[in-house]
């Protein structure tokens, strides 16, 4: 059920066994004329045994393989980067089309709406490396971009948990693609070195999207805590503040060569990944969030090796990849096992 609240568009959202309902505030600016333009005049053509769930699979594999391909050649221009914008606009598309093309077949589900929103969360990981390699930026933002921008959808997933409402602020989605779509091109035609070459009133193209898409972020980051704090009290912010102090130790371990990019970019994709699969779980479990006891005791040896760092004590070259490999191992058995536990849980809905 859709209806709409002045320029707000509120989609009451019932999954098909009526197991479990939410609400969708979306105030996206593009999205409207998104659907009008580009998915609505499509969905007539996609087959109607289609099951939606392939559209969905289809869009991640493309935005993977488009990801992929960059952090295989590590261009400074030309074609991977405009093959990298048409499979990145393709997912867009299919992410769009998939519900849409379930409503009109009638072919809604439980699981439809948890493989969505599961793969959104891998999705945005992309997103963060695609940003990274088409503006071509420094280490240090390497790992800042891997803890912002899946950490919005993390940070989207706890308030859905927490509050019932999945809300999705004026620049989302669509208008992230379109900006960093420009990029990947821009970037395949004149080189992701101009990012760091064009200044304006002393800001270099680079920083200035950086900042700009960080400060948004962030900004829209901390509207959703509050309205959490305000409803629910402040002890309720405390899950996604550890979140952030994960996060935070992160940036800073790595700002002070406690550990090296690649350890904080694996760290950061780990942490985000394993929260929102957390938070989808304790959803379809109808379980408040609470603070996870892995984050904080990898935000504790994280300050260990900081503090180890800052008194002079020379560290081993195996430590970061050692915690890396280990947060590859704890975040991941912990997401697979939240997500076979949800996709079991989903089978025991009532058919409907």
């Amino acid at each position: 059920m859709t209806v709409f609240l002045g320029a707000r568009k509120v989609i009451l959202s019932r999954m098909a066994t009526g197991e479990l309902v939410y609400k969708v505030e979306d105030r996206s600016i593009l999205l409207p004329f998104y659907r009008r333009f580009l998915v609505d005049p499509l969905l007539p053509y996609l087959p109607a045994k289609l099951n939606p769930n392939t559209i969905t699979h289809a869009g991640h594999l493309l935005n993977l393989g488009g990801t992929v391909l960059l952090l295989a050649l590590w261009p400074k221009s030309g074609w991977p980067f405009v093959l990298a914008m048409v499979t990145l606009q393709l997912y867009t598309w299919c992410d769009n089309a998939d519900g849409a093309h379930a409503r009109r077949t009638n072919q809604c589900s439980a699981l439809g709406e948890f493989l969505d929103h599961g793969l959104d969360s891998l999705n945005t990981v992309y997103m963060a490396y695609l940003a990274a390699i088409a503006l071509g930026v420094p280490p240090a933002w390497w790992v800042a971009l891997a803890l912002v921008i899946p950490g919005a959808g993390a940070v989207t997933y706890w308030e859905q948990t927490q509050t019932g409402v999945f809300r999705l602020g004026l620049l989302n989605q669509l208008e992230s693609v379109s900006v960093l779509s420009i990029v990947l091109v821009l970037s395949a035609f004149v080189g992701n070195s101009m990012w760091e070459h064009v200044a304006i009133y002393g800001f270099t193209l680079q920083r200035a999207i950086l900042l700009w898409s960080a400060g948004t972020i962030l900004f829209g980051m901390v509207r959703g805590m509050h309205r959490v704090a305000t409803r629910d009290g402040l002890a309720a912010v405390a899950p996604v503040l550890a979140l952030l102090a994960f996060g935070v130790a992160i940036a800073f371990a790595a700002s002070t060569s406690a550990i090296t990019t690649v350890t904080g970019v694996i760290l950061a994709t780990c942490g985000n990944v394993y929260f929102c699969a957390r938070m989808l779980s304790l959803r379809l479990y109808k379980k408040p969030p609470r603070v996870e006891a892995v984050l904080v005791v990898f935000t504790a040896a994280l300050l260990l090796m900081i503090v180890w760092s800052h008194l002079g004590h020379r560290q081993s070259g195996l430590a970061g990849p050692a915690l890396a490999m280990l947060a590859c191992a704890v975040f991941g058995a912990q997401a697979i096992q939240d997500t076979r536990s949800s996709i079991q849980q989903i089978m025991r809905f009532p058919a409907r």
